[in-house]
């Protein structure tokens, strides 16, 4: 438990860095970009305490730096954050949706689209195809079109439609084209 006032990254860092370690390699270690994970993990946490404008700009600041290491171990750090700290903040939910799909594959936008219905939050949801329409890796966008596209549910088949209609890719347009053949 942690004490009244104290400060969250003392007491979720440790934490995040033994997720980390076990994920492979050492807690921490540096980047190209000069930030370990450990430090990006601190941003991140330091910017918790408000709800402020800037605060929420800091978050997705650091959000971005994390998925921007494009590993694993920042993966799973990004999919902790949205069980930890997605559920009290619509808003903070959407910054960790986007940075989990920005760089991650297909488990990590299954993870998110399941997050999503689970939560059964029509807020939250109207909202996943900005999440979902940031996937960078061919192998995400594919499974966007390929798996998520005819397998969704109704609500989030509808969030999926729009994703792919956000991204303007061509090859969108053809995986859109049997749903016009589709009843609801």
């Amino acid at each position: 438990m942690v004490p009244v006032g104290a400060p969250r990254v003392r007491w979720l860092v440790p934490g995040l860095l033994v997720l980390a370690g076990a994920l492979g390699g050492a807690p921490g270690a540096a980047r190209a970009d000069g930030a370990g994970l450990s430090d990006l993990v601190e941003e991140y946490e330091s910017w918790l305490a408000s709800a402020a404008e800037r605060a929420y700009e800091g978050q997705a600041a650091a959000l971005e730096r994390i998925a921007d290491r494009a590993d694993e171990r920042a993966q799973a750090v990004l999919r902790h954050f949205l069980d930890l700290h997605g559920r009290a903040d619509r808003r903070r939910a959407d910054l960790i949706l986007a940075a989990l799909v920005r760089r991650g594959g297909p488990s990590d936008l299954d993870h998110a689209v399941r997050w999503v219905e689970r939560r059964q939050d029509d807020l939250l949801r109207e909202g996943l195809h900005r999440a979902l329409a940031g996937a960078l890796r061919p192998d995400a966008r594919a499974h966007l079109r390929a798996v998520l596209l005819p397998a969704s549910t109704p609500p989030i088949k509808v969030q999926v439609i729009r994703a792919l209609g956000a991204r303007g890719d061509p090859g969108d347009a053809v995986a859109l084209l049997p749903l016009l053949r589709e009843e609801d």
